[in-house]
């Protein structure tokens, strides 16, 4: 069946919030379950268009059943109260157990990773069984103090199973038409209820879990007094609402505090069947992080599991030819909630949006992308949100990731030039990894946004000079840091502050071009008397040609910025050379530099060089373990 057949219903954006799709996802899992077919949701602007491949029909409606697991009743015990099932429930879970489940779990999983470490994977201990795949919904409602309002909505659920039927007959007329009509259904529903003696009130309270824009409210229509309360609406919406979370919401708990997070897809054009096969991986690779970071890494990891999705043939109903994730999620819809002792207080509603640069052409480009989202996800994770310097870091790749701001990145990679370099004096075992970015990742990056900008970057970073250029800045700075490091005596000096020279110079083209101008002189002039003094030329001179292509590149319109903050990100990153990896580790392993045959010269002439390998030497020698693979086992909700 085609995306044209089917039957339509509509779910209106009337919050803003997550509450509309996690209402649009809650109704089609519903649709799924009734029909057995799968469920298209499009974005129309101010609606959401929901087409099911199987349209409902008076036999399905008459034959509902096997929808009391939909959503299980929640039995919890603590010192002051107890939580228990009436008879009438027959689907419920036991909270404290499924918690206790889940401990037990995570500590089998961190031992089974100790042990793989230790070199051992062969003699691994079973795991546990694992909690329930819905306790992350289970914890969220119990910890935001939505447990009763959720419980009344299942047990009432449950305890109708006759007129289920009845109710997605409801729910089907009150979703047709648009705007959707919420006082005509209730009062549909009233008119079913006193027809069939239905017990229960037409309102349930509506939770700021599912509904994020609505708290405790105190006004009416004449302020002669002030009674806050909770927010109601239909019961049968609010049931929606939580069957949608069960599908669609990764609540998180923001690691150090207890402030949470809860992250939404919103669905440009996505089918149930994939969704669902996304999220489920999604759920299990990210985990309580830092505010800032968590929201990163679950943008990163995002668009990256969808991306992988495709490539392994998981999505064959998606034709991806110059098109990209974006096409069909726009990102992730955030409410931050924060802990104000006695309760949560939302404090922030905002989207998360993915990439919208990453088109497929080829087959091959959904790999480069993993590729390059793997290394881009290694950087973030090994920053830290209480440094000054590395919040700030993190604020501007969010900027990029999420308002598609190539100059956020920019800031990211001049600012990140200065952290890498105190991390390579450092060296790695007293202090984060210093993981530098790779020029074949940049370059995936930047074609990727050869498109969205009136300069052609990649005629900019191809340019001989410009990477010439960038060479003669990695050899200044990286490359003699990390022998530091490393307790070695760099050949040659260590460039400090040089990238930040470069950013403030790069707003002024004559600016740039004086600093550029300067850098070359001091470089040549330190590489010749080097060569003089000990008959080794480790490095190639910067030759004029060079600096004139550059120059040349600082001539185009509003050039001189982009020149400048490609020059850093080039050169302080690490490139990487196919077959040379026997050599980098000779490198490594004795703390050799990449030495350039010099050519006989007459006395006081400058010498001509040319590379002695062929090749720059892969200096980077970092921990390629980003915590984040299948393995981990840390549990970052502990304490919840």
């Amino acid at each position: 069946m085609s995306e044209e057949d089917g039957q339509i219903f509509w779910v209106d954006k009337s919050t803003g919030t997550f509450a509309d799709y996690i209402l649009a996802f809650g109704w089609a899992e519903m649709l799924n379950l009734v029909t057995g077919g799968d469920v298209l949701i499009h974005d129309a602007g101010p609606r959401l268009k929901l087409r099911s491949s199987r349209p409902l029909d008076e036999n399905m409606l008459n034959n509902v059943g096997g929808l009391a697991d939909i959503l299980a009743f929640i039995e919890t015990e603590t010192k002051n109260k107890k939580v228990t099932p009436p008879p009438e429930v027959r689907f419920f879970i036991n909270y404290n157990r499924e918690r206790e489940k889940e401990t037990a779990f995570f500590i089998a999983k961190r031992q089974q990773s100790e042990q793989k470490k230790r070199g051992a994977p062969d003699d691994l201990p079973s795991l546990p069984p694992a909690p329930h795949s819905d306790l992350p919904l289970f914890k969220l409602v119990n910890q935001m103090s939505a447990l009763s309002a959720y419980n009344e909505v299942v047990q009432r659920w449950q305890v109708d199973q006759i007129y289920w039927g009845d109710y997605v007959r409801l729910l089907a007329r009150f979703f047709s038409t648009y705007p959707n009509n919420l006082a005509i259904v209730e009062e549909e529903w009233k008119q079913l209820a006193k027809s069939r003696g239905i017990a229960g009130s037409v309102r349930a309270t509506a939770t700021q879990v599912m509904n994020p824009a609505m708290g405790k409210g105190g006004d009416a229509p004449k302020a002669n007094s002030l009674t806050p309360g909770n927010k109601d609406s239909f019961w049968l919406v609010e049931f929606l609402k939580f069957v949608g979370a069960k599908s669609s919401a990764i609540p998180l708990v923001v690691q150090g505090v207890k402030d949470r997070k809860t992250y939404v897809p919103v669905p440009i054009h996505m089918k149930l069947s994939t969704h669902k096969r996304v999220i489920a991986e999604l759920r299990g690779r990210i985990w309580g992080q830092s505010a800032i970071k968590m929201d990163v890494l679950a943008g990163l990891s995002y668009t990256g599991v969808f991306l992988e999705q495709w490539r392994d043939g998981n999505l064959t109903e998606y034709d991806l030819e110059g098109k990209g994730p974006s096409d069909f999620v726009s990102g992730l819809a955030v409410a931050f909630y924060k802990d104000m002792g006695s309760a949560l207080a939302l404090l922030n509603l905002t989207q998360l949006n993915i990439p919208d640069w990453m088109k497929i052409a080829q087959a091959s480009d959904a790999s480069d992308y993993l590729e390059m989202l793997k290394e881009h996800n290694k950087i973030v994770y090994h920053l830290e949100e209480k440094h000054s310097e590395e919040f700030h870091l993190l604020q501007n790749y969010r900027d990029f990731l999420s308002g598609h701001d190539l100059e956020a990145f920019y800031d990211f990679t001049a600012g990140y030039a200065k952290t890498l370099m105190s991390r390579l004096e450092r060296g790695q075992p007293h202090g984060q990894p210093a993981i530098q970015f790779t020029i074949s990742n940049l370059e995936v990056l930047i074609m990727g946004h050869k498109d969205t900008t009136q300069l052609d970057l990649a005629a900019i970073v191809e340019t001989p000079g410009f990477r010439n250029l960038a060479t003669a800045i990695r050899l200044s700075t990286i490359v003699p840091q990390q022998q530091k490091g490393r307790k070695q005596q760099p050949f040659y000096d260590i460039r400090y502050g040089l990238g930040d020279e470069l950013r403030r110079k790069s707003s002024y083209p004559e600016e740039l071009v004086e600093a550029l101008g300067e850098f070359a002189q001091s470089y040549n002039q330190e590489t010749v008397q080097k060569f003089e003094r000990t008959g080794q030329m480790r490095r190639k001179l910067i030759k004029t040609e060079d600096l004139d292509q550059v120059v040349s590149l600082l001539q185009l319109p509003n050039a001189s910025r982009t020149v400048g903050s490609l020059l850093i990100a080039y050169g302080y990153a690490r490139e990487e050379v196919k077959g040379a990896a026997s050599s980098n580790q000779d490198n490594k392993a004795t703390g050799a530099a990449l030495s350039y045959q010099a050519k006989p010269v007459a006395t006081g002439e400058t010498p001509e060089v040319e590379p002695a390998s062929g090749a720059e030497p892969d200096y980077e020698d970092v921990d390629d373990d980003m915590g984040l693979d299948e393995d981990s086992t840390e549990d970052s909700n502990k304490g919840e």
